[in-house]
This record gives structure tokens, C-alpha cells and sequence, in this order.
């Protein structure tokens, strides 16, 4: 299933991980998840959390905060929307 995810901010919370904090614009993103940035740039969706707690699955609405891996703050930008 394709989804929209919409960059509020983008943290870098050390090691091989960036936080990104959104809203879920359509579709639903589970864990595992590939996205795709407006530059083309692939990464992988490691963790999902909602109000502070890890869950499987984003829907459609949900503000979340996406922990992702294999790209850079430099890939990302605030205001981006995101595909999966």
C-alpha cells in the first residue's frame, strides 16, 4: 500500500538513525516500511512511535515520530512529503 508521510522535523539522534516527527497523510506505514525522499534517496523505517510508545503500524492521521536509517539530515527536509 503507498502512503504520505509529511515532515514536521528531523532530529539526529546519533549512530545510524534519524528521527523524523509527521503526520501520516495517507496510506499506512509499518516498521520495515521503504520510503523514498523528493531527491530519491531510499531508507528503511526501523521504529514507529505514537505519544511515546513504540507501535507496528502508522494509519492515516497519526502523528508519529519515524526513526529511519540509510539516510542523512542532508537528504531530508522540513515541509517534504515523503512516499512509501
Amino acid at each position: 500500500m503507498q502512503a504520505d508521510f509529511f515532515v514536521k522535523q528531523c532530529y539526529d539522534v546519533g549512530g545510524v538513525s534519524l528521527m523524523l516527527a509527521g503526520n501520516v497523510e495517507s496510506g499506512e506505514i509499518a516498521e520495515g516500511s521503504i520510503g523514498v525522499t523528493s531527491k530519491g534517496k531510499r531508507f528503511t523505517v526501523v521504529k514507529i512511535e505514537k505519544d511515546g510508545d513504540r507501535i507496528p503500524v502508522a494509519l492515516r492521521k497519526d502523528k508519529v515520530n519515524l526513526s529511519i536509517k540509510n539516510v542523512t539530515r542532508v537528504d531530508i527536509r522540513v515541509g517534504e512529503i515523503i512516499h512509501f
